[in-house]
């Protein structure tokens, strides 16, 4: 039996040396570069070059939720309102409307004419727009605050639409529009 395993232990041991060898020496040519009869199989691609630019990853494009999507598009409305404009700008300010309590067609109509009205040849900082645009969504979207809060957001825009140079008359309608209009979206819906 000890002859046995000594015999079995010289083998392995024998044929380990012939087979490293092997491999080795594999493994030299493959570094040198002359690959052998391995040198068809395909390797890793080369890194890129320091110099050359790597293609340019394109993020995929936002999705935006309709009542994001909706105040883009009265921000954009903002940017120089026309008179002509006002179908539109009333559109996307009812996109807005969000909660069972919705306010009337024309109300939000009156809302429009008077923007376009206050804004006629005005032209709002990109801040300005924004903030209009978030004060007319949180009015128009019954968003539920204090009343003290929503007095402070609707006085707001009369406020930005003065600092734009709007005429105070023409910004105070637009104040009294969305007075009116939180007041009838604060209205329980008539059963």
């Amino acid at each position: 039996m000890k002859t046995f395993v000594a015999a079995a232990v010289a083998i392995t041991l024998f044929a380990g040396n012939i087979f490293a060898g092997d491999i080795g020496s594999m493994m030299k040519a493959k570094a040198r570069g002359s690959g052998g009869e391995n040198a068809a199989l395909p390797s890793a691609p080369p890194p890129s070059q320091p110099g050359q630019p790597s293609a340019p990853t394109v993020p995929p494009p936002q999705v935006l939720t309709p009542e994001q999507a909706a105040l883009a598009r009265v921000v954009a409305d903002l940017n120089g309102v026309k008179t002509d404009d006002i179908e539109k700008l009333r559109g996307n300010l009812m996109e807005m409307v969000r909660g069972a309590s919705k306010p009337s067609l024309g109300a939000v109509r009156k809302l429009a004419q008077d923007l376009a009205t206050a804004l006629a040849g005005k032209t709002l900082a990109p801040s300005q727009r924004s903030r209009v645009a978030q004060d007319l969504q949180a009015v128009l979207g019954g968003v539920t605050v204090p009343a003290l809060q929503m007095n402070d957001i609707i006085a707001d825009v009369p406020a930005l639409l003065k600092k734009a140079g709007a005429d105070a008359k023409a910004a105070g309608a637009v104040g009294d529009d969305l007075k009116s209009i939180a007041a009838e979206i604060k209205k329980p819906a008539a059963k």
